[in-house]
């Protein structure tokens, strides 16, 4: 049965106490993370968002009622302590900012009795991502994810400070009486014609402008809002939605990929009906949960930027790390190598890609780190001469030489080269070069490689080219960059279509 706090407030919370406050009196409050019975004592690890502190209990100190309570006591109980501050008794904690002191309880409120939890509320959790998304709101408490929550509201009032000081303004016009749509629309056009603007949507493109001109339209007014240029966030995530296995790909999706969660909890579709309601009833709740949707969408699509560093990849030097064997084994090669390479910032989630022609995957500490593991060929292939008719075939040697020599071979061991003979064979390592094409908005380039290196395939009609390892990445080859960011264009690419 749950207890009434009856007027009890926290003096602290866990992480806040150290040596420098043992003899006082303090209540804390928290969830329990683990309680140890040792017959005549109970440990008892309470955590907040703060961290964790140790709780003693000893009936000769808090009296046989809150020590009953306290043997009752299982994780995730919510729970109010009052106590002293003293350093402990046995061997300090090194792992924990409190591991210098622990509260002695002299009493013990228990605000909420909880279920056993369908996994442990625990740092770096090994639990399945679907049955933590389920669980979600136990999921939040674990310290982990409750830094990284702490640290988006330390950025939420930095920017919102930031913006204030340099003299931004959120405006948010709103149509509080159904009829104040034509005032509106020509607020909204005052600011437009002041400054040549760059307007920033998620979407927009497709929704947020022709709806608004639509609206000047019926309401007789002019505004060019078209003629302003648009950076439509959706738009340029587009071609990762796939990538990342989203159904929708709606603002609060990418939101969610990163991380962040909002106190706003509608969809712009179920705000129509909320809207509606409002004018009806003029409810303040209502109305608060208009106004925050709109604030999180503005606001959630700075928190997207990070998002952008996904383009790098195509639009970016990339730098090459390292180069080392492999033990994957495709089923084309005769073998892989990993292939380390540095981006110039770091990906905002990791990245793990697994195709039938390689595979990609982002450093687990250093987000900046990309290895792309590739099969390589160990075969004797063929270099195609694009010039055919000024070679000779020599069946018998299964070559093709040019005709200022081939002249001096006998009529009957040489014929006209065609197009699918006129070759001569190498035998080495070779890697596959990335093949052109564009799609998902993303596009490979047909970069000349041949002006730098020979190329080769197994046969004419082939459409993979091959190049040697040791040209491919010679320090006289430029564009080892460009090749490894085509690779990974081609990776990515060959991931989204076998999404789909």
């Amino acid at each position: 049965m749950a207890e009434s706090m009856m007027g009890l407030k926290r003096s602290h919370r866990c992480t806040e106490l150290g040596t420098a406050n043992i003899g006082q009196d303090v209540t804390v409050m928290g969830w329990v993370q683990k309680s140890r019975n040792k017959g005549g004592i109970i440990f008892v690890d309470l955590r907040d968002r703060s961290g964790i502190l140790q709780i003693i209990f000893e009936e000769s100190d808090c009296g046989t009622e809150s020590f009953e309570k306290a043997e009752k006591l299982r994780s995730e109980f919510v729970v109010a302590v009052t106590g002293r501050v003293e350093a402990r008794s046995g061997a300090v904690n090194e792992n924990l900012a409190t591991g210098a002191i622990e509260v002695r309880a002299n009493s013990l409120r228990i605000l909420s009795e909880s279920e056993t939890p369908p996994f442990p509320i625990e740092e770096n959790s090994k639990t399945k991502e679907d049955l933590r998304l389920k669980y979600r709101y136990l999921d939040l408490r674990r310290p982990d994810l409750q830094r990284n929550l702490k640290m988006k509201s330390q950025v939420m009032t930095l920017t919102r400070q930031y913006f204030a000081e340099e003299g931004f303004q959120f405006i948010q016009w709103f149509n509080d009486d159904g009829t104040s749509e034509e005032e509106i629309l020509l607020a909204f056009q005052n600011i437009l014609v002041k400054k040549d603007w760059q307007l920033v949507t998620f979407n927009g493109n497709s929704f947020d402008i022709p709806y608004l001109k639509r609206h000047y339209d019926l309401n007789e007014l002019t505004c060019d809002i078209e003629k302003y240029p648009s950076l439509d966030f959706y738009q340029f995530l587009k071609p990762f939605q796939n990538l990342f296995q989203m159904t929708h790909g709606k603002q609060k999706d990418w939101e969610q990929f990163l991380g962040l969660n909002r106190e706003d909890k509608y969809d712009g579709g179920q705000l129509i009906a909320v809207y509606k309601d409002y004018l009806m009833s003029k409810d303040e709740d209502l109305l608060h949960n208009l106004l925050l949707h709109n604030e999180d969408d503005l606001l959630g699509m700075k928190y997207l930027l990070p998002l952008f560093s996904y383009r790098q990849i195509f639009l970016e030097d990339i730098t090459l790390q390292r180069i080392a064997p492999a033990n994957k084994v495709f089923e084309r090669g005769n073998g892989s190598i990993a292939i380390s390479c540095r981006l110039p910032l770091p990906l905002p989630q990791p990245l793990e890609v697994s195709t039938p022609i390689g595979e990609l995957f982002s450093d687990k500490k250093d987000l900046s780190i990309l290895t792309i593991t590739l099969p390589f060929v160990e075969d004797v292939l063929k270099h195609f001469y694009k010039d055919y008719h000024n070679y000779y075939y020599l069946p018998k040697e299964e070559r093709a030489i040019h005709k200022s020599v081939g002249c001096y071979v006998e009529r009957q061991y040489r014929r006209a080269a065609k197009a699918s003979t006129c070759y001569v064979k190498k035998e080495g390592i070779f890697l596959p070069l990335p093949k052109a094409q564009k799609h998902f908005g993303i596009q490979i380039e047909n970069y000349p490689y041949e002006k730098t290196f020979p190329l080769y395939k197994r046969e004419y009609k082939e459409p993979r080219w091959f190049a040697e390892f040791d040209d491919v990445f010679s320090e006289k080859n430029t564009g080892i960059s460009v090749y490894l960011r085509d690779i990974i264009k081609e990776l990515l690419i060959t991931r989204m279509e076998c999404d789909l």
